[in-house]
């Protein structure tokens, strides 16, 4: 396989996930967390313990933070040199589900395969957001692939198996124990299912666990010896324990979560992933080891999660790794075979992804923008539709254009508004004013705000919020870490600052009913969503 052709690849599809990267404010309340986290890094010259709010915090392993604290230091505390990572990562996936498909297949379904992961809404997305998971995905895929090759060669099997282990322990550095756990738990599967037990003999088991030790542990050793018990009850207790036994979420702790995430997250070629599952079955049937090891992946994951107490929309996002490779089979045999059903089976997801991105622009756009957008965007899919019609190929590529003009408009215009509405960027721009004040926010707090401010901020909450927040036990309120205080206490700990609170204008009465024969209070300022209380103790 040419290597001219793996760089061009991860090219495009990196120019296509940061495009317009620098128009996407960094967002609350989970991406200013990895920010905040990684300039501190930077700032503080300790690239080992992850601080925020200028405390150790063991929320996740350290690779996400190097990563963006790497780009931080080569191009300054930025929004491109942040997206830089997401889409780098988004697009390494992209060019190794190609290389795979093509090895394992041929290098027209590495072709359909690469399209439609990077293509897929939630890849498209998670390629964008400053969250761990698309570098977990490509560490999890890696080991895998390495896996699947070493299992299908017939020579030099430890040339393949050696990186899995490798990759396993990367994706350990960037979430934890569920890096190697899951994805050794497919590998074990499969080779029960195949009844190949035998092939743990050519999978160099103590060499790996060498190569994986080395690269996984250091830093685990490392935490330890510097915070010792409380890096353990956090990371491993909360982080990891009550993550698979409590539900943070309840309401979304349902069985049936991921099967409505699924179908959303391959969207829009959902149609030729549940088709290429459904087909993938047969295969199996048949003696297919292909099938059966992407089959036992996809189920793997998504059994493992959907028990797990804790649900997030992200959880599964590895699945679409072998989910791509599925419809990628699935839909070339369309095209080959029955062309005019490939308007069914893509055509109406396509559609309906459409008006998806049409109803996202009508509420985020202005009015005149929004119909705009939309109209140009309809009659471009409705007129090339029509152009190709009938021809299995043409419709496969009409369909692609049709959502790659959706995501471009989509970044161009739609997300950069979204993200402005759930970033605090604009309030650290309110902060320049009170530089000299020791500040607090009531009843709300925004960490994207203190990314960009440099300013600290005290979260002002009721006596039984704190205390619920301060106690000492594995509780989901020990995740949270930011500095928070009372109205009196953060009056009583005045330091040489002056004191402000700032207080959203919903929660006016409330403040000042609170404030009413504790500390005296003076309103400083205003700004369209937020009054500035001076403070002063008696």
């Amino acid at each position: 396989m040419r290597a001219s052709k793996l760089i061009g690849i991860f090219i495009a599809a990196f120019a296509f996930f940061l495009l317009f990267g620098q128009a996407l404010p960094v967002t609350d309340p989970v991406e200013s967390n990895y920010a905040l986290t990684a300039k501190e890094m930077v700032l503080s010259n300790d690239w080992v313990s992850p601080r925020i709010y200028g405390e150790v915090w063991f929320d996740k392993p350290a690779m996400f933070y190097w990563l963006l604290a790497a780009g931080y230091s080569l191009f300054g505390f930025t929004e491109i040199a942040a997206r830089i990572v997401p889409a780098c990562f988004g697009a390494l996936g992209v060019t190794l589900i190609y290389w795979f498909t093509a090895r394992v297949a041929n290098h027209r379904q590495g072709l359909i395969a690469a399209v439609i992961l990077g293509t897929s809404f939630q890849y498209f997305l998670l390629s964008k957001l400053l969250i761990t998971d698309i570098v977990l995905f490509v560490f999890n895929a890696a080991s895998l692939a390495c896996f699947y090759s070493g299992y299908s060669s017939t020579t030099n099997k430890q040339h393949w198996y050696w990186p899995m282990y490798a990759f396993f322990g990367l994706a350990v550095l960037t979430k934890g124990p569920v890096g190697v756990l899951l994805p050794g738990l497919v590998v074990l599967l499969f080779l029960a299912h195949q009844r190949k037990w035998s092939e743990l003999a050519n999978m160099k088991i103590l060499t790996g666990v060498l190569i994986f030790t080395a690269v996984a542990l250091p830093w685990f050793i490392t935490m330890y010896i510097k915070h010792g018990e409380a890096f353990v009850q956090s990371f491993f207790g909360v982080h990891n324990y009550l993550r698979a036994t409590v539900s943070e979420h309840p309401k979304d702790n349902v069985f049936y979560y991921y099967f409505a995430v699924l179908p959303l997250s391959v969207m829009p070629w959902t149609g030729v992933v549940l088709g290429g599952m459904y087909e993938a079955c047969r295969k199996v049937r048949n003696g297919c080891g292909l099938a059966a090891f992407l089959l036992i992946w996809s189920v793997t994951f998504f059994a493992f999660y959907s028990l797990m107490a804790t649900k997030y929309l992200t959880y599964i996002f590895p699945i679409l790794f072998p989910a791509a490779i599925l419809a990628s089979q699935f839909t070339e045999h369309l095209i080959k075979e029955h062309p005019r059903k490939l308007g069914y089976w893509v055509g109406i997801p396509v559609t309906l992804l459409l008006v998806i991105f049409a109803a996202a622009s009508y509420l985020y756009l202005g009015r005149v923008n929004a119909i705009l957008v939309i109209v140009v965007t309809l009659a471009f899919a409705y007129g090339l539709w029509t152009l190709v019609k009938g021809n299995g190929w043409k419709m496969a590529t009409a369909a692609l254009a049709c959502v790659m003009v959706s995501y471009l408009l989509l970044s161009a215009f739609v997300l950069p508004i979204i993200a402005q509405t759930r970033s605090g960027k604009d309030f650290a721009g309110q902060l320049t004013n009170y530089r000299n004040y020791q500040i607090g926010t009531y009843k709300f707090y925004s960490t994207s705000a203190v990314f960009y401010s440099g300013t600290v901020l005290t979260r002002i909450e009721d006596r039984e919020t704190v205390n619920a927040f301060r106690q000492d036990s594995l509780d989901w309120s020990a995740k949270y870490t930011m500095p928070i205080n009372t109205v009196q206490g953060f009056a009583d700990h005045q330091g040489e600052n002056k004191l402000l609170i700032i207080v959203p204008k919903l929660r006016k009465q409330q403040f000042e009913a609170q404030m009413t024969g504790g500390a005296q209070w003076v309103q400083l300022g205003q700004s369209d969503a937020y009054l500035f209380y001076q403070i002063e103790t008696k």
